[in-house]
């Protein structure tokens, strides 16, 4: 089923967070002349050491960031996931003026979870499973 996903304004800069490299690579093939910059997070410490208040128009964000966490229960897993992400997103950044977050999450528990998380922060989120992103009808457009 074809998306499109809306913004106001023009995305240049873009955060992309999954840990399979092949993602990456789809993800580039598909949008990456659309975009600026496409800096490329594998693992949460790396996403935390790059997300940075004003350094993105947009965020796109998996859930598991390695196969130990897709694996696991997420109550009882000390892998450090998606959701973790967001929370550190909701207690140290204004959301005023801070990117757009699209969650590509295969996991659908995981996702919802993510946009539970950043929707109650007052964040603005779109829940899109990775094989609609990069679906052939997918667009993503500015407005």
């Amino acid at each position: 089923m074809p998306s499109t996903i809306f913004k106001k304004g023009i995305v240049m800069r873009v955060l992309f967070i999954d840990d399979m490299v092949g993602r990456h690579v789809e993800f580039i093939n598909k949008y990456g002349e659309q975009f600026e910059e496409i800096v490329h997070a594998y693992t949460y410490e790396a996403a935390l050491e790059l997300l940075k208040p004003g350094a993105y128009d947009m965020v796109f964000m998996d859930h598991d960031l390695s196969i130990t966490s897709a694996l696991c229960d997420p109550e009882t897993t000390t892998e450090k996931t998606g959701s973790d992400i967001a929370k550190h997103v909701v207690s140290s950044f204004p959301p005023k003026n801070s990117p757009y977050f699209v969650v590509h999450s295969f996991n659908p528990a995981g996702r919802a979870n993510i946009v539970d998380i950043l929707d109650k922060g007052s964040f603005t989120v779109m829940s899109l499973p990775f094989d609609l992103l990069c679906h052939e009808g997918t667009k993503i457009e500015w407005s």
